[in-house]
């Protein structure tokens, strides 16, 4: 649609991004008025309101025996809560895996010109067809979550990318059909992943603490996009794009290593029991 604008329609980027404020405008609007989560106000003793809105959207009765509220508790730490033992380790792996997943793509797709530029491809084609494998790996995913599971999900494509950017980065006079290839594969598992962003934060707080522990989550992946975006033309400036690829194939392997040791599975499971921590093994004293 930017080509579009700009290239078709003459229009200035200025009024082509401006464009973008358009669906934003479009989500407040569908905001107001939203229903409060019925965990959340039943967790708070607000029953009577969260049982209107389970009657009205959720489906009633039959709502209630599947979600299994009962089994909310309600932990006055607050926000403390996300840095006690037990949960500190979610908290450091969603805000890890968050950020290693939105750094390289920003990174590479914010100045997928430039890249495709470095690599000697033509950039139009390029950024319409890296967007295009990302679109149908988004769908792949979207399809497969429940069938595959979250874990296998985040684990195996961080590897995968971790490989497509090295192909990119160390392979010396690859032929511009490989780099293509491998830039795709990247695009695509890395779009296929993204869709975790949206499910694994929630899924493993507790109800108490869930927006606040998605808002960290979410803060730590600005940092991320934030820093990928401003540092690659540095970056391919001072060291080179195969030195900039390598650093974004060691974000993904960070990622696939932290998720291998601490992301729990959460498939099939009720929110009241994915943001359950087991307790601590009690200390036993030496003989």
């Amino acid at each position: 649609a930017a080509y579009g604008l700009l290239e078709g329609l003459g229009w200035s980027w200025r009024w082509t991004l401006a464009t973008s404020a358009i669906p934003a405008i479009i989500v407040l609007g569908l905001r107001i008025g939203l229903p409060e989560s019925p965990r959340w106000l039943m967790l708070h003793g607000r029953t009577d309101e969260a049982r209107a809105i389970i009657d009205r959207y959720l489906g009633g009765e039959k709502h209630m025996a599947e979600a299994d509220y009962s089994s909310d508790t309600r932990n006055d730490a607050g926000w403390r809560q996300l840095f006690a033992p037990g949960m500190r380790s979610r908290t450091f792996f969603v805000s890890t895996f968050y950020i290693c997943v939105v750094t390289p793509y920003f990174a590479i797709f914010t100045f997928a010109p430039k890249v495709f530029e470095s690599l000697k491809l033509n950039e139009m084609a390029g950024t319409i067809f890296a967007n295009a494998i990302a679109f149908i790996g988004a769908i792949a995913g979207m399809l497969t979550i429940e069938l595959i599971g979250r874990r296998k999900q985040l684990i195996g494509p961080f590897w995968i990318m971790a490989v497509a950017l090295l192909v990119i980065g160390l392979w010396a006079g690859a032929p511009p059909m490989a780099l293509v290839g491998a830039f795709a594969v990247f695009a695509f598992f890395n779009a296929l992943t993204g869709n975790l962003t949206a499910v694994y934060p929630i899924e493993v707080f507790p109800t108490d603490v869930r927006a606040t522990g998605v808002g960290i989550a979410n803060a730590f992946s600005r940092i991320g996009a934030a820093a990928g975006t401003f540092l690659l033309p540095v970056g391919i400036e001072s060291i080179g794009l195969s030195w900039c690829m390598v650093i974004g194939a060691g974000m993904c392997v960070i990622g696939a290593g932290v998720s291998q040791l601490l992301a729990p599975e959460t498939t099939g499971k009720s929110l009241s029991h994915t943001g359950v921590v087991a307790p601590l093994a009690p200390r036993v004293a030496p003989a």
